[in-house]
This record gives C-alpha cells, sequence and structure tokens, in this order.
C-alpha cells in the first residue's frame, strides 16, 4: 500500500516480470485510477486504458504515470490504480493494483501517518 497527500503530485511505477522474474516489455502499458465515493459507486479519475509512459532513462519494462490527487479528496479515503500490459510473447495480460491511502498534509502528523506526542518534565 501506498501513501498520497491530497493535491499533490502521485507517481504510480509498474515494473512488468515474465514467469521468471525477467523485466519484460509489454504491449500498450496501461492505468486506470479511480476511488469509490460516499455511496460505494466508482468514481473514474483516469479513464481505463490511459498510456502509461516508459521511464527516463529506460529501464526495460518499468512504466510510470504521473498523477496530481484532486485537493476534493478527503485524508482517509483510497485511490486505486490497475495497471495493464499485454505480454509480447504469450499474449497475457499482466495486471498490477496499487491501493494509496490518502492523508491531508495540513497537520504533520496526519500527513506522515503517526501521532505524536512530547514528554517533557512537565509530562512526567
Amino acid at each position: 500500500m501506498a501513501k498520497g497527500i491530497i493535491g499533490e503530485l502521485f507517481i504510480f511505477s509498474v515494473l512488468s516480470l515474465d514467469t521468471d522474474g525477467t523485466p519484460v516489455a509489454v504491449l500498450t502499458p496501461t492505468i486506470e485510477v479511480f476511488y469509490f465515493d460516499d455511496s460505494a459507486a466508482k468514481v473514474n479519475v483516469v479513464p481505463i486504458a490511459t498510456p502509461m509512459a516508459s521511464v527516463v532513462p529506460a529501464e526495460t519494462g518499468r512504466y510510470v504515470y504521473s498523477y496530481t490527487i484532486d485537493a476534493g479528496l478527503q485524508a482517509r479515503q483510497q485511490l486505486y490504480a490497475v495497471m495493464r500490459g499485454i505480454h509480447p510473447v504469450s499474449g497475457d495480460t499482466l495486471v498490477t493494483e496499487v491501493e494509496v491511502d490518502l492523508f491531508d498534509d495540513t497537520s504533520p502528523s496526519t500527513s506522515a501517518g503517526v501521532t505524536t506526542s512530547f514528554i517533557g518534565p512537565d509530562n512526567c
């Protein structure tokens, strides 16, 4: 699971591997990003089959997609990404799914995912 800050850039990354763990350059690497609203309806923020880019410098099988997390989303919501690519030999669809926990950066303790407490002489 990944963590993203509302209103900030998030980079989705995938490394496509062959059955033996070797990186493979897939055909048509794509991504879909969505969340579920309060009524459990799926809301697409990046449409299905949106192309992903190869990383720079090039690395076999690694693709990325940059997305700025919508400022209208709420802390503790989750984004979901489904990344797909077609294996060039077998024709199988390789699928990778990622969940992103969303945080608001207005509070340092919220954006870091931890709660801080300071203990000093007055608190002992």
